[in-house]
């Protein structure tokens, strides 16, 4: 595999680079970042050398049985956590062709480089198109003050769906929880859904209705309507009113 990854273990001049980092001031955090290795690595070396010195950073005999992977068994595993980081470690252990090796084992090398278990983040994907009319719509508005924004309301549909879906893990470093790798997409499922209109203000939640069915252009007009309409004059004299989608802006009339 065409992967730069860094073995779990620090090679001496590894750890004596990592304690003079550390004795010139820089924090783990940045230590982290220069050496590439895991926040949890460079800390537990700098404790080590603050409670025993110099001869803490040596390497002691262990005890027990032997270490079950070698240093480009430990490579592979890690490489094929970073290609495939929704993986579990048995999907792991095979893509790394560590068939022998022990799932714990596994996992242990995992956790060494960084690399736990964690539930994802769930977003919605979005185009370009999306990203562009959110850009274009920040740049057109971003001079506008709070006294604009405070008489805006805010509205958008939603869906909630019973998730069917079994637990997920993403396996990543710490950091990088919306990095778009990282991401669990929105999965539709077959279960109960409940469809939602609501609209919100610089002072709190607004209206909130339930939709019945599929929401189309009939329905959204009677929401303006019914819902949105009686809400504006009731809270703003000339309330300006602005869809969700950040590509466009209307004004309704009190």
């Amino acid at each position: 595999m065409d992967v730069n990854v860094q073995s779990p273990r620090l090679t001496d001049s590894e750890k004596g680079i990592l304690i003079g980092y550390h004795l010139s001031g820089y924090d783990v955090t940045e230590i982290s970042h220069i050496l590439r290795r895991s926040r949890v690595t460079v800390y537990k070396w700098i404790k080590q050398f603050q409670e025993e010195g110099y001869e803490g950073l040596k390497v002691k005999r262990r005890s027990g049985r032997p270490r079950e992977t070698d240093e480009a068994c430990d490579q592979r595993i890690i490489a094929a956590a970073i290609l495939s980081p929704f993986d579990t470690a048995e999907e792991i252990r095979e893509t790394a062709e560590a068939i022998d090796i022990a799932i714990r084992s596994v996992r242990s090398r995992l956790l060494e480089s960084g690399l736990r278990a964690r539930t994802p983040s769930v977003k919605n994907f979005l185009k370009e198109m999306h990203r562009a009319n959110r850009i274009k719509f920040e740049t057109e508005h971003i001079h506008y003050n709070l006294d604009f924004w405070s008489k805006v309301i805010w509205s958008d549909e939603k869906t909630f769906i019973s998730s069917g879906r079994p637990p997920q893990y993403v396996r990543r470093m710490n950091g990088t929880r919306n990095d778009s790798v990282n991401l669990a997409r929105n999965l539709w499922s077959t279960r109960k859904s409940l469809n939602v209109w609501g609209c919100v203000t610089y002072d709190g939640p607004g209206v909130l209705h339930r939709i019945i069915g599929k929401l189309n252009s009939r329905q959204y007009l009677e929401i303006l309507q019914t819902k949105m309409q009686p809400f504006a004059v009731q809270n703003f004299p000339l309330p300006a009113v602005a869809n969700a989608g950040p590509s466009r802006i209307s004004f309704l009339p009190a």
